[in-house]
């Protein structure tokens, strides 16, 4: 583990400078947008404030901060690494690139502005900011796909894909659950078998793909969902932990009760209750 003692120390560094729960009280206090924003510049965010107030306005000016510190922080992590935690560290940071992506196509299909659709990006991933302004302004996900192909970059294939799962029933809830499998899968991939540390990213990624199945079990019960489709094709992540089965129980509960029963007899137990709480 000598390899991370130098990453972990720069992580352990830069956690001292998180806003404690008393600051971030206060700044939900700020009764004017121009004090939060003069209050953000007094603390880590003030070269973010300054980029962003170069360009916007109003509340716009604390998201766009926002968006801009946690893209630099991110950006710190890959240099805190070298050789195989740098190869880890990548894969991690690959999930903004799928966040990115699955923003960029649902404005496109919605017809949303470039602009409101980059207030959601976070250029954290191999995308960087230019790659992405640049995405933002193509039609539709096809087009998206070629340009990523010209790119020669590994998204273009699951777009494709994804497009290939949504043609059939041109539903789009099944263009993002294909967008999904398809990362994740080519995620799990890129992990050596058997290795420490991979395992501990496989863990951790496993328990991603339960909170986003979890949630969709739940999005297609509040639908009045009980099957995804006629075929009975479930829409969740393979490699999670919380088995089809138990996925499939949650969408067909009739009662809500018998829905945080099931809960409270999962890994998700605690979560239950601090949200009960």
């Amino acid at each position: 583990m000598g390899e991370y003692d130098y990453a972990n120390a720069r992580l352990r560094a830069m956690r001292t400078r998180l806003l404690h729960r008393r600051t971030l009280l206060e700044l939900a206090s700020v009764a004017r947008v121009e004090d939060l924003i003069s209050r953000l510049a007094e603390v880590e965010y003030r070269a973010e404030v300054e980029a962003a107030l170069a360009r916007y306005s109003g509340a716009r000016v604390v998201t766009e901060a926002v968006r801009l510190h946690l893209a630099r922080a991110c950006g710190k992590f890959r240099t805190f690494f070298a050789g195989d935690g740098a190869r880890l560290m990548g894969i991690l940071l690959a999930r903004w690139d799928l966040h990115n992506l699955r923003a960029i196509l649902r404005g496109q299909r919605a017809g949303a502005q470039p602009e409101q659709v980059l207030e959601a990006m976070i250029p954290a991933g191999d995308l960087g900011e230019d790659s992405l302004r640049t995405l933002v302004h193509e039609p539709d996900a096809r087009a998206t796909g070629e340009l990523l192909r010209t790119w020669n970059l590994v998204y273009a294939r699951m777009v494709k894909g994804a497009l290939a799962a949504f043609e059939p029933t041109r539903q789009w809830s099944r263009f993002e659950s294909a967008l999904d499998r398809l990362f994740y899968a080519w995620i799990f991939n890129q992990l050596n078998e058997g290795a420490p540390n991979d395992q501990l990213v496989r863990e951790m990624l496993a328990r991603e793909m339960d909170v986003l199945n979890l949630l969709a079990a739940l999005r297609l019960r509040a639908s009045g969902v009980t099957r995804a489709d006629e075929g009975g094709e479930a829409p969740f992540i393979p490699g999670g932990n919380l088995s089809t089965g138990f996925l499939r129980s949650l969408m067909s509960a009739e009662r809500e009760e018998a829905v945080l029963a099931q809960l409270r007899a999962s890994p998700f137990a605690g979560a239950v209750r601090g949200a009960e709480g």
